[in-house]
């Protein structure tokens, strides 16, 4: 958990400059840290990160 909550903290601040490096996780824990991010971005600022831009 404590993991997953770095690597969420670290997309955050680097936002789609962060995606390669998450290419080892299998889809399933990639899609836990963008929800994670989406969630703590809207709560923070209220805009959600697209890491398609």
């Amino acid at each position: 958990q404590t993991v997953v909550f770095c690597l969420v903290d670290i997309y955050i601040m680097l936002g789609k400059a962060f995606v390669p490096y998450l290419e080892g996780l299998s889809s399933t824990q990639l899609r836990l840290v963008t929800i994670y991010a989406n969630r703590i971005s809207q709560a923070r600022s209220g805009a959600p990160i697209d890491a398609n831009q």
